[in-house]
């Protein structure tokens, strides 16, 4: 069969396509990565004090950069809690987990144009780094982007804030076991924190 240039860069085209839409139909965050329940959701009452998840997480099989979500609820304006996070190899040594990526928390307003009114709808988005806007007078382009966060911190005392925070790390590079220490501080009534783990897993289950 003889093919033309034309008919070439048509199945290139084609075949192109067809990948694009493979992969975006493959995307899947469900199935194909695992979040582990590191903390369920407690509360905690009193005044200052520090309480300590009763049972440790296991994140053997877990490879590449796995994040954290911790989501935190206070009744009291001036309550402040802070978690630390141990890793350990046999529940006996502790050490904590460093070379920690912070997310960054932006607002982004979202227009529908399709409906005379414009709906709009605001989502808390936690990026893996700071959204930066360069000046296109000095550098030739002003699109946005993402600055990626360093993987520089120690999880030592991570403030957690009303809403969702969220971390990164290395699980790879991380030992098996993980816990949490929170700290509370300020005037502490009531505060309900939770902390979820996910990313990839290649041992099943």
């Amino acid at each position: 069969m003889k093919f033309t240039k034309l008919k070439l860069m048509i199945l290139a085209v084609a075949s192109l396509s067809l990948a694009a839409f493979s992969a975006s139909a493959a995307a899947d965050t469900f199935a194909s990565v695992r979040t582990v329940v590191v903390d369920a959701p407690r509360l905690i009452i009193g005044a200052a004090s520090s309480a300590v998840t009763n049972n440790w997480t296991d994140i053997h099989g877990f490879e590449g950069i796995a994040k954290i979500d911790f989501s935190t609820k206070t009744n009291a304006g001036g309550a402040t809690l802070s978690v630390l996070i141990q890793t350990s190899a046999d529940q006996t040594n502790f050490t904590t987990l460093n070379n920690v990526a912070y997310a960054t928390a932006a607002s982004i307003i979202y227009t529908n144009n399709m409906y005379p009114a414009q709906l709009t709808a605001t989502d808390v988005i936690n990026f893996p780094g700071v959204i930066t806007t360069p000046t296109a007078s000095s550098s030739g382009w002003a699109t946005p982007y993402i600055a990626a966060a360093p993987f520089t911190n120690t999880a030592t005392a991570l403030s957690l804030l009303d809403g969702v925070t969220t971390i990164g790390f290395n699980a790879s590079d991380a030992n098996r076991y993980v816990r949490l220490i929170y700290s509370t501080g300020g005037t502490v009534t009531n505060i309900s924190v939770s902390a979820t783990m996910t990313g990839l897993k290649q041992i099943v289950p």
